[in-house]
């Protein structure tokens, strides 16, 4: 038995920047920054769409317009995903500090003489 499908469209567009869009409903897109730690178009959007809910059930691509396509039983809208990329990916050390800081009570080192 067939079963209706929602197609969503992923592409990557200059300026590194992934759309998301509707195939069903072509007013709903949304674009966001590419992201590197993800590393792949593909799995950034599968990332954000599954992040929103999304149930995916595959994906394809089209060769001639240089796309991912993927299909999903869920018919919501794409547009309130928009923030979801700021998750994805973060950087585990971003709350560390970057500077190195001086250890306390330490003692200056001895210098030694050369043996010959």
């Amino acid at each position: 038995m067939a079963q209706n499908l929602h197609f969503i469209e992923i592409k990557y567009m200059s300026g590194s920047k992934v759309k998301i869009s509707s195939l069903r409903f072509p007013s709903d897109a949304i674009t966001v920054p590419y992201n590197y730690r993800i590393g792949n178009v593909l799995d950034q959007g599968m990332e954000i769409l599954t992040a929103g809910g999304f149930k995916l059930i595959g994906y394809g691509s089209d060769e001639k317009k240089k796309t991912y396509l993927v299909a999903s039983s869920t018919f919501e809208e794409i547009k309130p995903l928009k923030n979801l990329w700021k998750t994805l990916g973060e950087n585990p050390f971003k709350s560390l500090k970057t500077t190195a800081q001086k250890p306390t009570n330490q003692k200056p080192l001895k210098k030694y003489k050369r043996c010959i």
